[in-house]
């Protein structure tokens, strides 16, 4: 009667002991682990001067001033950025206004965004969406090219020939390029959109 009932834990060997912990400290330690800080996302915020990126007339006019400010950006002329590209692509509306307010694109509604801490979800969904198509293009070029290098290195062994064989590497290249000009999304909806 004072006997305990049969468990399955109680039956099976320890293997687990202060060795063994002793040892995965020293592991640890040993392997100049590093603790990676964990990644913040950004605050999404909504800029309504995103939305002349979707116009059908304005919208040319201001995928062109924003690669020309991404461009500004990526060399690092922070001091060329004018302040209407600021205002266009550095903003957000004001916090406390009414969702019907939000969507003006006046001065006085828009406010200086942080943009190490915040991102525009709006603009940054419509920048998945430029460079989706030109990535996917890039994939399936990169097929060709991939063949046209490995054979144009075969062919140059044989035959003594200069052919270059670098196309794929041309195309990483203008790639780099594209997105330098475009921007990458930095939302989930984002890259889901690219």
């Amino acid at each position: 009667m004072g006997e305990r009932p049969y468990s399955y834990y109680d039956s099976l060997p320890n293997k687990f002991d202060d060795k063994d912990v002793v040892d995965q400290i020293r592991f640890q330690v040993s392997r100049n682990n590093v603790k990676q800080p964990k990644h913040k996302s950004k605050k999404k915020v909504f800029n309504p001067m995103a939305i002349l990126l979707m116009d059908p007339i304005l919208g040319t006019h201001a995928w062109i001033r924003k690669a020309k400010y991404n461009k500004k950006i990526a060399e690092g002329k922070l001091d060329e950025v004018t302040d209407f590209e600021r205002l266009e692509f550095e903003s957000k509306a004001r916090e406390g206004t009414p969702w019907y307010k939000k969507f003006s694109i006046s001065p006085k509604n828009l406010i200086p965004r942080d943009t190490k801490k915040e991102v525009d979800i709006l603009g940054d969904i419509q920048t998945g969406a430029v460079t989706g198509l030109p990535l996917a293009v890039k994939s399936l070029a990169e097929v060709l090219t991939i063949g046209v290098d490995l054979g144009a290195a075969k062919i140059n062994e044989k035959t003594g020939s200069k052919y270059d064989p670098r196309f794929t590497e041309y195309l990483d290249g203008l790639t780099r390029k594209f997105l330098e000009y475009s921007g990458e999304p930095e939302t989930l909806a984002g890259e889901i959109l690219k």
